[in-house]
C-alpha cells in the first residue's frame, strides 16, 4: 500500500510540473524486442495525452522438469493486444532544451491494461494451452528517435493482475516491478 501511495505522489508531482510547448502527435507504426512483436497506433487525445493500442503477439516457452532427467520444453506464439493513456509530461522542457521532441520523443506516465490470450497461435506440442492473462500497470517511460523514421522505447511498471485482486489480500495481486524495452518504426 505505502508503495501505490509513493507512486501516486510521483506522479502528482510529474503532472504538477508540466511543461507548455509542442503537443503530441498521432501515428501508427511498429513495435519489436526479442519476444515481441505488435502493430501500434498511439491517437493524440490532448495537447499532452494520447491513447495507444496495439495488437501483436509474443513468445511463451515453457520447460517442465518430469524427474530423473527428464524435461520437456515447450513453445509457443500467442496473441496479445493492449490499450494504454499516455500523459507526456515534458515535451515543452526537451523542446526549449533543443531536443528533438517529433512523434512524441519524451517521457511519459500512464495506466496500461493488457491482455494476452490462452490458445496460441502456434506450439510446439499440439496439446500445449497457456493461462488467458490480464493486467493493469502503471507506467512511467521515456521514448527517444533514432533517425528519421525509428525509435527507441522504455517502460518501467507496476501491475496489478485483476484475476488476482482479493480484498484480503492486495499484496497477492500486485506483481513485480517489470521494466520492457523496444524498437519502433512509424510509418
Amino acid at each position: 500500500m505505502k508503495t501505490l501511495f509513493s507512486v501516486l505522489i510521483i506522479l502528482f508531482t510529474l503532472t504538477l510540473s508540466a511543461q507548455d510547448g509542442p503537443t503530441v502527435t498521432s501515428f501508427t507504426g511498429l513495435r519489436a524486442n526479442l519476444g515481441a512483436f505488435a502493430l501500434v497506433h498511439e491517437q493524440r487525445v490532448g495537447d499532452k495525452f494520447a491513447l495507444r493500442g496495439a495488437v501483436g503477439v509474443r513468445q511463451a516457452i515453457r520447460f517442465i522438469d518430469r524427474g530423473e532427467d527428464d524435461v520437456e520444453a515447450y513453445y509457443a506464439i500467442r496473441p496479445t493486444a493492449s490499450l494504454a493513456g499516455r500523459y507526456y509530461y515534458n515535451l515543452g522542457r526537451r523542446a526549449a532544451e533543443g531536443k528533438v521532441t517529433t512523434n512524441n520523443s519524451g517521457n511519459f506516465v500512464g495506466l496500461a491494461l493488457s491482455h494476452r490470450f490462452g490458445r496460441p497461435l502456434y506450439s510446439t506440442n499440439g496439446d500445449y494451452r497457456l493461462v488467458a492473462t490480464s493486467r493493469a500497470e502503471l507506467q512511467w517511460g521515456l521514448r527517444r528517435q533514432l533517425g528519421r523514421r525509428f525509435d527507441f522505447e522504455l517502460t518501467l511498471g507496476l501491475g496489478l493482475n485483476p484475476r488476482s485482486l482479493n480484498p484480503l489480500s492486495l499484496v497477492d495481486a500486485v506483481r513485480l516491478p517489470r521494466v520492457g524495452w523496444s524498437f519502433g518504426y512509424r510509418f
